[in-house]
Order: C-alpha cells, then sequence, then structure tokens
C-alpha cells in the first residue's frame, strides 16, 4: 500500500514538472520558479523534489510539520485537515547471488537499497493551539555584519581569500584560478552571498554555459536572501531547463548549496 501510494505521488510529480517544462510563455516560467524559490527559503532542509511537491499542493505553506510534531508543539490539526504529501526514503535490505570462484558454491551478497513512503505533513495554517515561539528576527545591522562575516569563513574553509577594491565595475566578483572573492567596499550582503555560491557550484564546471551558472548563482542567492530577509532584486531571466530531468539536477544543486550557505550564516 505505501509503495503504491509512493509510486502515484511521484507519477502525479513527475506529470507536473512535464507540464513546467513545456511552458513556452517565458513570464509563466519564471513565475512559476520564483514561487519555488520563495518556497525553498522557508522549507531549505526539504530535497528540492519534496519543495516542489509543498508548493504544488499548498502555495502558502510557511511552516509545515508531522501531526505528532504539531501535538508536541501544543498545537492540533484542524479536523478535516488533508495533509500535504511527500516522500521520505526508507532503506531496506536488497541482495544478489553470486558464485565464489574457488569454490563454486552460491552466496548472498547484502547491501543497502532505498525505496520511498509517503508521509503527510500539515502547514500551521492547518493547526490550532498555543503560539509558536517568535521567529529570530534577521534584519539587523548586527546580524547582517555576522552573516557577511560568516560568509568570508566559509570562503577561507574552502580555500578562498577575501578582499575589498574599490573602482570595481560590478559588485563583486569570484576568481577560481587564485582562488579569491574580490568585492567593493559598500557592496550589499546579497552580492558576497550570490559570490559564495559560484565558489561552491562551479569551480571546475568548465562545460557549463555562464548563463546556466549566473541562473544557479542568483537562484541560490534569491533563496538564502528571502531566508535572512535580506533586500535582493527578484531574478529576472530564470528557469533555463527543458525537461523534467533538468528541472530536478538544477533544483538539487541549488537548494543544497543555499542550504549549506544558510546553515554556514547561522552556526
Amino acid at each position: 500500500m505505501h509503495t503504491e501510494k509512493a509510486q502515484e505521488v511521484k507519477a502525479d510529480f513527475e506529470e507536473r514538472l512535464k507540464g513546467l517544462a513545456e511552458l513556452t510563455d517565458a513570464a509563466q516560467k519564471s513565475a512559476q520558479f520564483i514561487a519555488y524559490l520563495k518556497t525553498a527559503a522557508k522549507f531549505h532542509k526539504y530535497s528540492a523534489s519534496n519543495i516542489w511537491l509543498i508548493l504544488f499542493q499548498k502555495p502558502t505553506a510557511s511552516r509545515v510539520a508531522g501531526y505528532n510534531r504539531w501535538k508536541e508543539l501544543k498545537r492540533q490539526v484542524r479536523k478535516g485537515e488533508h495533509g500535504i504529501a511527500i516522500l521520505a526514503p526508507c532503506g531496506f535490505a536488497s541482495h544478489h547471488t553470486e558464485t565464489d570462484e574457488e569454490t563454486g558454491k552460491e552466496r548472498k551478497v547484502y547491501g543497502n537499497a532505498n525505496r520511498f513512503r509517503v508521509v503527510s505533513v500539515f502547514d500551521i495554517e492547518q493547526t490550532e493551539g498555543e503560539p509558536l515561539p517568535a521567529s529570530l528576527q534577521w534584519r539587523t545591522e548586527e546580524r547582517n555584519a555576522k552573516i557577511h562575516t560568516a560568509l568570508i569563513e566559509l570562503a577561507k574553509e574552502n580555500g578562498y581569500s577575501y578582499r575589498e577594491q574599490d573602482g570595481m565595475r560590478e559588485e563583486a566578483h569570484v576568481n577560481y584560478k587564485v582562488r579569491e572573492i574580490v568585492s567593493r567596499p559598500n557592496a550589499g550582503t546579497s552580492a558576497l552571498i550570490h559570490e559564495a555560491a559560484h565558489m561552491l557550484l562551479h569551480e571546475g564546471r568548465y562545460g557549463m554555459g555562464s548563463e546556466q551558472k549566473e541562473t544557479e548563482a542568483e537562484a541560490t542567492a534569491f533563496i538564502v536572501c528571502e531566508h535572512f530577509e535580506i533586500e535582493t532584486n527578484a531574478p529576472n531571466y530564470l528557469a533555463h531547463w527543458s525537461s523534467p530531468e533538468q528541472i530536478k539536477e538544477s533544483g538539487q544543486r541549488i537548494i543544497k548549496c543555499a542550504s549549506q550557505l544558510i546553515d554556514a550564516c547561522e552556526q
């Protein structure tokens, strides 16, 4: 039953991604992708696929948790509410038979394999009960400085230096050859986030076009800025995909990088 339900959710997910990939209207395509990025900013701990599933089923979701987790938080899912179906991996032992070359006897070789089961989560709008603790507010000069410092430390951990330079045409750039990030003294934190994304995503990716690199870096920076309430312009090109596979691949890279940057800044 669990396997059948998971296959049903995956089939619906693939069909929706196919519909996105077939969009030809650039404005609509970008709007869908920006909606994904805003959802990812709220749920960066989830996989790219589950972020899409949350967006498809409840675009207004702001905080989700399972039924029992809401009970732990002293909130109750309201009667009649339908859960948001996401996919959770469940490992199981698999094996195949091999013949020992010396003895000629057969033996079982065990390994791990993954399959998925459907898990239901509920948005806070679907619950009632005690108010949750206030979220940490990041829109202060002190916290903005903390993010800036954390990004410089992350660069150092990855073997990159950071320096500021007057008279630059762009706000900031990353130099993979000498492994450094250079920024104007007055460049915003969003510019540093963008270059840190390039650093993590694109070093050594010589076969990837510059347009795709900019798409991924700007999308990553948008997620991080949304998460920390840092003012930034919405991406204005976006969604250079042509297939469901490309949507998944790009989405996975973006969310993994954004999650790494957010975690580094929240330590």
